[in-house]
């Protein structure tokens, strides 16, 4: 009999994430595809097909913005086959840094934690891409070295501008959870092991 883990908050999402992958993801934008639903939040709804992307690396501003396009294009070219109607994205951006919100960003604060610049513009291109789609993007997550925050939320009782501790994420009950039903992440992706190495990214976006 199959068994459900249930993210009853954002941290739990994000905790989520690695167990699926397989490892813990860095410098990567992952997109988490929802079933549609009526309810507001993504906490709600069934987590699908799960898929990821190295954020590319930085450069001159014609190279950023080429590496960017090709990035979406690997995290969503399966999309139209499987129907997706509504997802999230979350940003492993390391680089991420403290000062002004970046383009694409609706946050803006002096204080709030911010994409590094090829991160933004993979957002903003993902954002326009996923909109002609017609794919529905719920929230746009930032997962920083010590911090993590929605970029679509300004509602400081939920979502700090500051953004929230990831020891949130690591107390999750959903690690103890994901273990007991047999599932494991690596702490790198080189640590996978051959025959796990993660698929081509149309293929592992079809892996169950």
């Amino acid at each position: 009999m199959s068994q459900t883990l249930r993210a009853n908050a954002l941290p739990d999402l994000l905790a989520l994430v690695p167990y699926r992958m397989g490892f813990e993801p860095t410098a990567s934008i992952v997109a988490l595809e929802f079933a549609a639903a009526d309810e507001a939040s993504p906490e709600h709804r069934k987590v699908g097909i799960i898929a990821r992307a190295d954020l590319p690396p930085g450069g001159s501003e014609e190279v950023v913005e080429r590496a960017s396009r090709d990035c979406i294009r690997a995290l969503t070219d399966w999309m139209p086959r499987h129907d997706v109607r509504a997802l999230m994205l979350v940003v492993y951006d390391n680089g991420a840094s403290d000062g002004a919100s970046a383009p694409g960003d609706p946050v803006t604060a002096a204080s709030s934690p911010a994409l590094s610049h090829p991160a933004a513009v993979t957002v903003r291109t993902a954002r326009t891409h996923l909109a002609r789609l017609g794919i529905d993007v719920l929230d746009v997550v930032l997962v920083g070295a010590d911090s993590f925050r929605s970029l679509d939320c300004a509602d400081e009782r939920c979502c700090p501008l500051s953004g929230r501790s990831l020891a949130a994420v690591r107390a999750s009950a959903m690690h103890a959870e994901a273990v007991g039903l047999g599932m494991s992440a690596r702490t790198t992706r080189e640590q996978l092991a051959p025959d796990e190495s993660p698929l081509p990214a149309p293929a592992r976006a079809a892996r169950p």
